[in-house]
């Protein structure tokens, strides 16, 4: 984790405990970009030293904001394994399956899943999930 994605992960944070209640969802929408498991780590972080200083109430709803975005999160890996290890011909269904999903996170999270295939020396599945990543997008941009 470099520096400056861990000052973003804290100013994010420092965001959404500054916002107004119904808030989160549009400042979380403008930081997509930044969901992943060290944020969620982050987020963890900051909430227990909120409890340390006292601040129960904000300790605990940044707990139940990362808590949710961790389940999110998960549920992105699941659908991106699924999609992974199913034929090609699968892949609308495996997307209908669960429609909730198909968001700017999904997108992300199957960008940052293809640059670790990648990484890894798979360049097959990389490239074909980059592919649907920006066919996904393309097809949600035409719905707006």
């Amino acid at each position: 984790m470099d520096h400056q994605r861990v000052n973003k992960y804290f100013t994010l944070i420092d965001r959404l405990l500054k916002c107004a209640s119904g808030q989160e969802t549009h400042i979380l929408a403008a930081q997509i970009h930044l969901l992943d498991a060290d944020l969620i780590d982050t987020m963890q972080v900051v909430a227990a030293k909120l409890s340390d200083r006292g601040d129960a109430t904000r300790s605990g709803w940044l707990h139940r904001i990362a808590d949710q975005l961790n389940t999110r999160l998960q549920r992105y890996h699941t659908l991106i394994e699924a999609l992974l290890n199913h034929p090609r011909q699968h892949q609308q269904a495996i997307l209908d399956s669960d429609r909730t999903l198909i968001d700017a996170g999904l997108m992300v999270t199957m960008e940052q899943v293809a640059n670790t295939l990648l990484l890894q020396g798979n360049r097959q599945d990389a490239i074909w999930l980059k592919t649907c990543a920006a066919e996904i997008r393309r097809a949600l941009s035409q719905l707006r």
